[in-house]
This record gives structure tokens, sequence and C-alpha cells, in this order.
């Protein structure tokens, strides 16, 4: 099990790098056909780079959504819930 987990965490942070890699040219690229006065450099960008991004920014979330449910990130929330509880009713 903790192969998988590994798996994700490793695609976690590869679709994290690209998708933020990714935005910041998407981005940078639109903000020079702003400057430039080019719509087809801003729409160009986005009709060949936004599916890229956008697509690795959903899969670096689901990867999230997987390492959610580590024995590690479990136990985390468990023992957060338990602080707030203590938090809320203190003379408990």
């Amino acid at each position: 099990m903790t192969a998988f987990f590994k798996l994700f965490r490793i695609l976690f942070f590869v679709f994290l790098i690209a998708f933020m890699v990714g935005g910041v040219v998407l981005v940078g690229l639109q903000t020079v056909g702003l400057f430039a006065t080019s719509g087809d450099l801003i729409t160009g960008v986005k009709s060949h780079l936004a599916p890229w991004v956008f697509g690795s920014a959903t899969l670096c979330a689901i990867c999230a959504f997987v390492l959610g449910y580590r024995p590690e990130a479990r136990a985390a929330r468990r023992i957060q819930k338990e602080r707030e509880e203590h938090i809320r009713h203190p003379e408990d």
C-alpha cells in the first residue's frame, strides 16, 4: 500500500510542477499578446496550452484526493478533530 501512495505522491508533484509552470507560461504569453495587441497570440496560446494546463491541474487534484486517504493523513485528521472537540468543550 505504501508503494501505491508513493506513486501518487510522485505523480502529485509532477502534475503540480506541470500546471504551475504551464500556468505561468500561459499567463505570461497572454500578457505579451495583450501588450503586443495580438488577439491571435492570446487566443492561440489559450487554445494550445489551456487543455494541458487544466488537465494537469485536474490530475494533481485527483492525486491530492487519493493522498488524503493515507494512514498518516487519516491519523492527523483524527488528532485535529480531537483537538477541536477539546477547544469547543474544555470542561470534558
